[in-house]
């Protein structure tokens, strides 16, 4: 009997594959041909197929790694040793290992581009037999791949269907483990809108107007094929709800720690805190304090008992580790080059992210010797050579705030952290900044929902607890003291005087 797959269904079983480390042959049946996956360890390393669409030869032609006569000449070998040209190409005396994997990785991903959107009429799956397994290729993230597919595939519309019977099924919260999952979709769709309202455990707020945009309808299909998305409540949450004590009993309690200390010691430093490769310093920083408050003591004292704390400890180590290492130029770019991620591209934007870091860290200087005009300059400075940063359109506007303030200041800093904030909902310093123009306004209401949203992201921001205090400050009535008066010795004089009454006539009449 056929064993189909429905569109998209490849990456499931793919997935199971890999959980079980499963080697051997997956052979499918697509509408272009039969295609071969060949899997090490569960992870698909080469590609085979008769049909032009996935076939190695067709991919070197493709790819523009083989020219024509290059090929006529592969073509003449793998004929007379009756082999496969990859086979003849893995022989050669002079056939590079580590090329070889990086074509056969290419051409896997390539294939999987067109496969895992594809329905197949049968699969099957068989063991390896021994000896027979290639030389691995490096690694082929099946998560990675799939949100390059969606982002690239043209039918959207279906994508925005499923994301919106997704949505209307109920409320929707994130699967326990799906860190890595938001790492690869942030990175692919950047900082769309549904990822923030899944984060936050506002998924009630992904309505139809919302999924119009594709990048949100790709985003929330995405996470849903690749079975990141659960029914809010369900088994499997991931606990990504609004901050708060949890309620959860003690073993779901340990099991969520251990299996997030497990993905830590997996993940790099960027999966770890949610962030792209590319990522500028405040995202970091903001990756750290999203994922610290994940995990905050408050959430399991007196709910997981003892047990937890070293866990969360071990947690905390972590994540501070990769915000000190992805925070520090030197140590970011050693850090990429040891797990295979630097290009001259991403050293070169790191350098950017550090050069204007550095003219910002003067501004700052500045601002603590009391020169605000001179860190504004600074702070601009910065903003032309990183324009991607808002950290520093912000610091702009509070040196502008710094300053005598006028009308026109605190106009222009207004638009420039009502901008900011549009750019990253989830920066706290363009909420407190937004905070301080607010209260010189007098627009108490609006400030405080500045303020609420900043503590909501970082409790202990000292700068949006000041605000607080002095907002609160304003809002207590004056405490008035009504109290005797007592007169002083000249107003009793002249009080006597006024009745009629001299000292010297106390005490008898003449």
């Amino acid at each position: 009997m056929a064993r189909t797959l429905s569109p998209w269904g490849l990456f499931r079983l793919l997935k199971a594959l890999e959980a079980k480390e499963a080697s051997g042959g997956l052979e499918l049946h697509v509408e272009a041909g039969t295609v071969r996956l060949t899997l090490v360890a569960g992870r698909p390393v080469a590609v085979d197929s008769a049909s032009p669409a996935f076939s190695f030869r067709e991919f070197l032609r493709t790819a523009h790694v083989a020219s024509d006569a290059g090929l006529a000449r592969l073509d003449a070998a793998a004929a007379a040793s009756g082999s496969s040209i990859r086979r003849v190409l893995a022989s050669s005396s002079s056939a590079n290992p580590d090329s070889l994997a990086k074509l056969d990785a290419a051409h896997v991903r390539k294939s999987l581009a067109a496969l895992l959107p594809a329905a197949a009429t049968d699969w099957a799956f068989g063991p390896a037999a021994a000896g027979s397994e290639p030389q691995p290729a490096p690694q082929v993230d099946l998560a990675a791949e799939l949100m390059r597919t969606v982002a690239g595939h043209p039918d959207v519309s279906s994508m925005r269907s499923m994301a919106g019977r997704m949505r209307a099924s109920g409320t929707l919260g994130l699967a326990t483990g799906s860190e890595a999952l938001l790492s690869h979709a942030r990175a692919q769709f950047g900082d769309a809108r549904v990822l923030f309202l899944l984060r936050q455990g506002r998924s009630s707020e992904i309505d139809e107007r919302l999924l119009e945009d594709d990048v949100n309808a790709r985003t929330l299909f995405a996470l849903s094929v690749a079975g990141g998305l659960v029914k809010q409540g369900g088994a499997g949450s991931s606990g990504f709800a609004p901050s708060g004590v949890s309620t959860v009993s003690e073993g779901p309690v340990i099991k969520e720690l251990k299996a997030a200390f497990s993905d830590m010691n997996v993940f790099n430093h960027y999966e770890a805190l949610g962030v792209p490769t590319d990522a500028r310093v405040s995202a970091v920083e903001g990756g750290y304090t999203r994922a610290m408050r994940r995990f905050a003591r408050v959430r399991f004292e007196g709910v997981a008992g003892s047990d937890a704390l070293p866990l969360i400890d071990a947690i905390h180590a972590k994540l501070a580790d990769a915000r000190a290492t992805l925070t520090d130029r030197g140590l970011r770019l050693s850090y990429n080059r040891t797990i295979g991620v630097a290009t001259p591209g991403l050293e070169a934007r790191v350098a950017q992210i550090f050069e204007a870091r550095a003219v910002w860290a003067t501004g700052m200087d500045m601002m603590d010797a009391r020169r605000p005009g001179e860190a504004a300059a600074q702070f601009e400075e910065a903003s032309r050579q990183d324009p991607e940063e808002p950290l520093y359109a912000v610091a702009t506007a509070k040196a502008l705030l710094a300053q005598s303030p006028t009308p026109e200041t605190t106009a222009r800093a207004r638009a420039i952290l009502e901008e900011a904030v549009r750019t990253d909902e989830e920066m706290v310093d363009a909420h407190v900044g937004l905070a301080q123009v607010c209260r010189l306004e007098g627009a108490r209401d609006e400030a405080t929902v500045h303020v609420r949203a900043a503590l909501r992201l970082d409790p202990e921001n000292v700068e949006a607890r000041a605000v607080k205090g002095l907002l609160q400050a304003v809002s207590k009535p004056s405490k008035i003291a009504f109290q005797k008066r007592q007169e002083s010795v000249v107003e009793k004089l002249v009080n006597l005087i006024r009745k009629g009454s001299r000292p010297a006539d106390r005490g008898g009449g003449a």
